[in-house]
C-alpha cells in the first residue's frame, strides 16, 4: 500500500491504518464476493474484481486522456515480459503469477517506484545490469521464484525501502547491504541463504526483518542486530541460530539473545531458541514493557502448537530443566504449550504465578500425573485461563489436584482431552463449581474413562454455560454426571460415537441436535420405551442425526423435528413421504 499509508509513526499504526483501508473498500463492494472470507481466514489476502481493478489503474493516470502510468498483467500467462520500450514510462509494474522465464537486460525505468514478479516460478536469473537504471525504486518483491542469486546491480538501489525475498527457496548469495540504507522492510523467509549478506548492520532504518525458516542460517554475526536501532518487529521463527551466551559472545563473535534486548522500540519478536540454556538469566528484561506480541520457540524440533493464538506465547519442546529466564517468559505468557518435557511433572510447577495465561496446551508426556497443583499456584494466578488442551498425557489420573483457590478456572471456557489412558474421572465435584462459563467438552481416546463427573453430591445447576459436549471413543464411559443432578441447562449440542456402556443421557430442555451411532441409540435405556425421551414434550431437539442406523421408524417422535443423515441409507421417497403422514415431521428438500 506504499503511497496510501503515510504519516504513521509506528507499524502498529501502519497496519491499522492500512485494515482500515481495506475495511472502507469492502464496504464499498469493490472487492470480489469472496475477498472478506479470504481476508478474514488467512488475515493477507483480498481480491479486487478486474473490472474495478483495471478502473483504478486508469484512474491513477495523470490524466485521464494519457495512458497509465502502471503496468499490470497478472495471471496473463506470460512467458516473456512486456516490451522493453513499455517499461520506460512506468512508475508501477506489478507482473505477479506469470510463467516469466527471462528479463530484459538493462531497462531504462527513470520513474519506476514499485517492482513486483512473485511467483514467476521458471525464473532463474536476473541480469547483472537489470537494476542499474531503475534510480527511484522503492519496492522490490521477488518472492515465490527460482533465482539463486542476485546481481551486484541490488546495491545501487539506494532509494529502496522494501526488499520482499520470501520463499526464494533456490536463493543462496545476496550482494552487500550496506548501501541500501533506506531498506525499512526485509523478508528474506524461506529462503536458502547462510550468512547475512555484508553490511547488514548499516540498515539503521530497518523497522520490520523476517528471518524465518532459514534452514541454512546457523550463525548471526555478533553487533548485528543490536545496530538496527529502528527494528520494531524481528522474526526469526523456525531458524535455529546458534545463540551465543554472553558470557563468551567476544570469543566466538556471534549474536547474543541479549542483542534484541537493546532494540528499545521493539514490539513484535517471534524467534526459537533451540537451547534453553541460553535463557539461564532474564535476558529480555529491558524488552517486557515494551513487547505488544511475541512468540518464543524453545527446543530443538519443529513442533509447535496450531491451537494457540493468543499474541504472547511460548512453546517449549524437550526440555528436562527450565532455567530462570525460562520462567520469566511463561510468567509473561498469554498461551503456552509443552512437548515431551521429561522434567515437568506438572505444568504448575513452571506457570504456578501465570496472571495472564490463558491458554495452556500439553502434549505428548509420559511422567505427567497431575496438570495443575494448586498448591503450586501463586495469588490470582490462572484466573484467565480460557482455554485448556490436554494430548497424549499417558499416566495422567487427574488434571487438577487439591483446592482450587477462589476466582482460579473462572473463564475458562473450551476444555479438550484425548489420549489420556490412565484418566478415569475428569472432574470432581469440588472443580465443577468453578467451570460456570465452560462452552465447549470435547473428551476423545480416553480408554478407562468411567464418568466425566465423580461422586453424587454436585452443586445445583452444574456446568450452567455448556453449550457443546462431544464423547467420543469412551470405551468404559458408563455415566456424564449424576442422574440426580441438575445439570447442562444450556447445551445445544451433543456428540456421542463409540461409548457403548453409557446408557443414559442427562436430561436437557435446552439441546437442539444430538449425534451419534445408531447402535448406541437403539441401545440407550429410558424411562419410558415407547417414547425414546420420556420428557418429548419439553424437550426441542432440532436435529437427531445418526449414522448406519438401520430402524428409521424407532426414531421418531411426533414432537421431534428430526434430521436424517446420510439421505441414501432411505428406501425411497415414498418411504419418506409415509413418516410425514405418520408423524407430522417437516423435512428438508431431499423429502418434497
Amino acid at each position: 500500500m506504499e503511497g496510501l499509508i503515510d504519516n504513521v509513526e509506528n507499524l502498529e499504526d501502519a497496519s491499522n491504518k492500512g485494515h482500515a483501508i481495506i475495511e472502507r473498500i469492502n464496504e464499498a463492494c469493490l472487492l470480489e464476493d469472496n475477498s472478506e472470507e479470504l481476508w478474514q481466514s488467512s488475515g493477507m489476502y483480498v481480491k479486487m474484481h478486474d473490472l474495478i481493478r483495471d478502473l483504478a489503474i486508469w484512474i491513477t493516470s495523470p490524466r485521464s486522456h494519457e495512458e497509465s502510468k502502471f503496468l499490470v498483467r497478472v495471471r496473463a500467462e506470460l512467458k516473456v515480459p512486456p516490451r522493453e520500450e513499455m517499461w520506460e514510462e512506468m512508475q508501477r509494474i506489478s507482473l505477479m503469477w506469470n510463467q516469466i522465464e527471462e528479463l530484459p537486460i538493462r531497462p531504462n525505468c527513470p520513474m519506476l517506484v514499485s517492482l513486483s514478479l512473485k511467483n514467476n516460478l521458471e525464473l532463474k536469473i536476473i541480469p547483472s545490469s537489470f537494476f542499474e537504471l531503475m534510480p527511484k525504486l522503492q519496492i522490490l518483491d521477488l518472492s515465490y521464484t527460482a533465482i539463486q542469486s542476485l546481481p551486484m546491480s541490488l546495491s545501487l538501489l539506494v532509494n529502496l525501502h522494501a526488499l520482499i525475498l520470501k520463499h526464494y527457496r533456490s536463493l543462496v548469495v545476496l550482494p552487500p547491504f550496506g548501501e541500501l540504507k533506506e531498506l525499512e522492510f526485509i523478508d528474506l523467509s524461506y529462503s536458502a541463504i547462510s550468512n547475512l549478506p555484508t553490511g547488514f548492520g548499516n540498515l539503521v532504518k530497518l523497522k520490520k526483518l523476517n528471518l524465518s525458516s532459514l534452514d541454512w542460517l546457523r550463525r548471526i554475526a555478533h553487533n548485528v542486530i543490536s545496530r538496527l536501532l529502528n527494528l520494531e518487529d524481528l522474526r526469526l521463527l523456525k531458524t535455529c541460530v546458534n545463540w551465543a551466551s554472553d558470557a563468551v559472545s567476544q570469543e566466538v563473535s556471534s549474536a547474543t539473545l541479549g542483542e534484541a534486548a537493546t532494540l528499545k522500540r521493539l514490539t513484535t519478536f517471534k524467534i526459537t531458541i533451540p537451547d534453553i540454556d541460553c535463557l539461564e538469566h532474564d535476558v529480555f528484561h529491558r524488552c517486557w514493557p515494551s513487547l505488544r506480541k511475541f512468540t518464543f520457540y524453545i527446543g530443538s524440533d519443529n513442533w509447535f502448537s496450531d491451537k494457540l493464538c493468543c499474541e504472547k506465547s511460548v512453546q517449549i519442546y524437550g526440555c528436562d530443566h527450565f532455567p530462570h529466564g525460562s520462567k520469566v517468559m511463561i510468567e509473561h505468557a498469554e498461551a503456552l504449550g509443552f512437548e515431551k518435557c521429561s522434567g515437568l511433572t506438572r505444568v504448575s510447577q513452571v506457570a504456578g504465578n501465570s496472571k495472564n495465561l490463558r491458554q495452556l496446551h500439553i502434549h505428548d508426556f509420559t511422567g505427567m500425573n497431575c496438570v495443575i497443583d494448586w498448591r503450586d499456584v501463586g495469588d490470582g494466578a490462572l484466573q484467565r485461563l480460557e482455554m485448556l488442551y490436554l494430548d497424549q498425557l499417558l499416566n495422567l489420573k487427574t488434571p487438577f489436584e487439591g483446592a482450587v483457590p477462589q476466582r482460579s478456572l473462572q473463564n475458562l471456557r473450551s476444555i479438550e482431552v484425548s489420549i489420556c489412558g490412565k484418566l478415569r474421572c475428569l472432574f470432581s465435584s469440588s472443580v465443577i463449581e468453578h467451570l460456570e462459563l465452560l462452552e465447549e467438552l470435547k473428551v476423545r481416546s480416553c480408554y478407562e474413562m468411567e464418568e466425566i463427573v465423580e461422586g453424587d453430591m454436585l452443586p445445583d445447576n452444574a456446568f450452567p454455560g455448556l453449550r457443546e459436549l462431544r464423547l467420543e471413543r469412551l470405551y468404559n464411559l458408563t455415566r456424564i454426571i449424576s442422574s440426580t443432578a441438575s445439570a447442562f441447562m444450556s447445551l445445544q449440542k451433543m456428540e456421542v460415537y463409540r461409548c457403548p456402556l453409557l446408557k443414559k443421557l442427562p436430561f436437557c430442555t435446552s439441546i437442539q441436535m444430538i449425534k451419534g451411532q445408531s447402535e448406541w441409540w437403539d441401545a440407550m435405556e429410558w424411562e419410558d420405551e415407547h417414547n425414546k425421551y420420556a420428557k418429548s414434550s419439553d424437550l426441542q431437539v432440532r436435529h437427531l442425526q445418526l449414522h448406519m442406523f438401520l430402524q428409521v421408524r424407532d426414531f421418531f417422535a411426533g414432537a421431534f423435528a428430526v434430521y436424517l443423515e446420510p439421505w441414501h441409507l432411505l428406501e425411497s421417497e415414498t418411504f419418506g413421504q409415509e413418516i410425514i403422514q405418520q408423524t407430522g415431521i417437516t423435512f428438508e428438500s431431499q423429502f418434497q
